[in-house]
């Protein structure tokens, strides 16, 4: 097993001087979920994100699942193809048919592409913040009024990121994000749902506790064991507090990335809209192998040598792993292409400038090999 000296990354946390009176309380009142800690923290980030409600779950997955519940079985929905598995897999949960379409240049879901998968039969488009940037949001709710569905977000990588000013978290019908560790708002695992919809904040409350209703032990609709942790919701809590310091350190990390990298034939970096504030989950790059000298598994073996860790975001796409046999037939040229292509370098939020530097000058080195 390969020990990396830097790694693709590591959960910023707060002292543990900083949760140890909340988690005292915790551990003296046994409340373990369903307590004050969550309460407030859905409070907070409600008020973060500007939005009525924000739902608590174990994690950003059956935060989706959850969400996708409401939809009508067997219909379709449209997504990106570039995405992780989970975005696909919460859709097949509840018997719903995935439509994948094309990516653009940033590896988001392409409106132009949306528009053409709409039929009668859609229910709902499902869009990503890829790597923490933003998709074209105006022409995606533009579509979806038009065609009279909801649009829901999985945003996952998109916790303190923002669309021309505004919040992610407060656009669609609702949206989902990860807690998880290798996020911007790492609670150790979770995920949180953000609506203004009054009835559909209601239902999603339900789902997550087994479809209970308050005091009873009867259910309406299918529901599931989703609830967030007290433990969890102290971090987060805590986290909160330094986001915006921390997103904003991820963007100068960034922006060193950008600095060293365009400068390397064969190496092209993904542009950032001004409009949009990114989270910068990952530093994804695209490789050109005629023009670099090797492709990207390559590359990624050679930094691996150096005890440098990268990840392969996302191959395969969703309509190519290997349980989706009914995507057999989808074709998503541009997605196909960058899958094979990018790579996510490391980057955490309290990473060493000095880290960065390290991995580009390895990354130079390999093309002059």
């Amino acid at each position: 097993m390969t020990t990396f000296r830097i790694p693709i990354m590591k959960p910023t946390l707060p002292s543990f001087n900083d949760v140890r009176a909340n988690f005292e309380e915790i551990f003296r009142t046994g409340q373990l979920t369903l307590g004050p800690f969550v309460n407030k923290f859905e409070d907070e980030v409600a008020r973060y994100c500007g939005v009525k409600h924000a739902i608590g779950c174990s994690c950003a997955t059956s935060g989706l699942i959850a969400l996708f519940s409401v939809l009508p079985k067997g219909t379709e929905v449209i997504l990106p193809a570039f995405t992780f598995s989970a975005t696909y897999q919460a859709l097949r949960w509840n018997n719903l048919k995935a439509v994948p379409v094309d990516c653009d240049e940033r590896c988001n879901i392409d409106p132009d592409e949306v528009s053409k998968a709409l039929t009668s039969s859609t229910s709902a488009i499902v869009a990503v913040h890829c790597f923490g940037h933003a998709p074209e949001i105006d022409a995606l709710q533009e579509i979806a009024d038009r065609a009279g569905v909801p649009l829901f977000f999985d945003a996952a990588h998109g916790f303190g990121g923002e669309w021309k000013g505004r919040k992610l978290g407060s656009f669609g019908r609702a949206e989902v994000f990860s807690l998880g560790p290798t996020k911007t708002m790492p609670t150790g695992e979770g995920g949180i749902i953000t609506t203004s919809d009054d009835a559909l904040a209601e239902r999603l409350r339900l789902v997550c506790n087994h479809g209970h209703p308050p005091g009873s032990l009867d259910c309406f609709f299918d529901g599931m064991n989703s609830r967030m942790q007290e433990i969890n919701a102290v971090i987060g809590l805590k986290l909160l507090e330094s986001l915006e310091k921390w997103v904003a350190r991820r963007n100068e990390l960034a922006d060193h990335y950008d600095e060293q990298l365009s400068k390397v034939r064969g190496i092209q970096i993904i542009h950032r809209a001004k409009y949009v504030k990114s989270t910068i989950k990952d530093y994804a790059i695209f490789i050109m192998p005629d023009e670099y000298g090797c492709d990207r598994d390559h590359l990624a073996f050679e930094l691996e040598q150096r005890g440098i860790m990268t990840k392969k975001y996302y191959w395969p796409p969703v309509h190519k792993l290997s349980f989706a046999t009914e995507l057999k037939d989808v074709v998503c040229l541009r997605t196909e292409d960058l899958s094979m292509r990018t790579l996510s370098l490391p980057l955490y939020s309290h990473m060493p400038i000095e880290e960065i530097d390290e991995v580009c000058e390895a990354i130079r080195a390999i093309a002059a090999k």
